[in-house]
């Protein structure tokens, strides 16, 4: 998975790009030029704000990600357990015991089919995890 900080720092870089080329071209200069003195023009203090609201923007996205990731985890697993979970019991745990490397393919597989069609991103998918064995 990709850092999230590192995330939002290139996405800022390229905002940063962007609002340069768009100035230089109103204005009628070299996009190269201007980007080269703007960055020159940038002290220490300029890029620790930056930084700052990096990690800020970072710190907001990683607690909203583990929102969406948990509250994703339990509506796969309510799914997974009325669908997936009746088939897994009679096709590989007829003994009444778990089979726990069946259930963690099958949530596995469900997960990625949930990604393959849209439903789930594959970071969601990367990030949700359920203990099917204990279900």
């Amino acid at each position: 998975m990709k850092d999230i900080r590192l995330m939002i720092a290139e996405k800022m870089e390229d905002m940063l790009d962007e609002l340069l080329v768009d100035v230089a071209d109103e204005l009628g200069l070299d996009d190269v030029d201007l980007d080269w003195d703007v960055r020159q023009a940038l002290d220490a203090n300029c890029q620790d704000k930056w930084g700052t609201m990096a990690d800020n923007i970072a710190e907001a996205t990683e607690n909203h990600v583990q929102e969406c990731a948990a509250a994703e985890s339990n509506r796969m697993l309510e799914e997974w357990k009325t669908w997936c979970l009746p088939i897994i019991k009679e096709e590989c745990e007829q003994d009444g015991h778990i089979d726990g490397p069946a259930r963690r393919e099958d949530w596995c597989n469900f997960l990625d089919a949930k990604s393959k069609n849209g439903e789930l991103s594959q970071f969601l998918v990367d990030i949700i995890d359920a203990d099917v064995e204990a279900v």
